[in-house]
């Protein structure tokens, strides 16, 4: 039996910065954070500047868990692609305001709109190269 299946989002030295830029949009909780430079033994071997990466993130954005880290300095090269995340918002002011703040400093693809099957939608890619569907309920 699956306990659970969510979203992993990998970085490269900013998810630091994802998880602030989650709290701010979505209200994300963080419910467990280490770095790689609190890895027993390791903490010491890295340079001072990857000591504070994120090595596991686990944050609560809603009902949902989303999972990140940053690129283990000096690990195995593996994918780094991050799929498209979607997000259903019902409050059409709340939908809005995770819209906008993701959209700073990114890429709007497709501007939250009325959509043809009668709720919002909209498209963009965040400013750490993580891309977005936003959908909720009609003004």
């Amino acid at each position: 039996m699956v306990k659970t299946l969510a979203p992993h989002l990998n970085f490269d030295g900013r998810a630091n910065e994802a998880i602030e830029l989650y709290v701010r949009a979505f209200g994300a909780e963080v419910l467990d954070k280490r770095t790689w430079g609190d890895m027993p033994g390791a903490g010491d071997k890295l340079p001072p500047e990857k000591r504070g990466n994120v090595m596991h993130a686990r944050l609560r954005v809603g009902s949902a868990l989303v999972f990140m880290n940053d690129a283990m300095p000096g690990g195995p090269d593996f994918p780094r692609t991050n799929g498209t995340q979607m997000v259903e918002i019902d409050d059409p002011a709340e939908l809005a305001k995770a819209f906008d703040v993701l959209a700073e400093g990114g890429n709007v693809v497709m501007a939250l709109h009325d959509a043809f099957w009668g709720g919002r939608f909209g498209l963009l890619v965040d400013k750490l190269g993580v891309p977005w569907m936003f959908h909720g309920a009609s003004k």
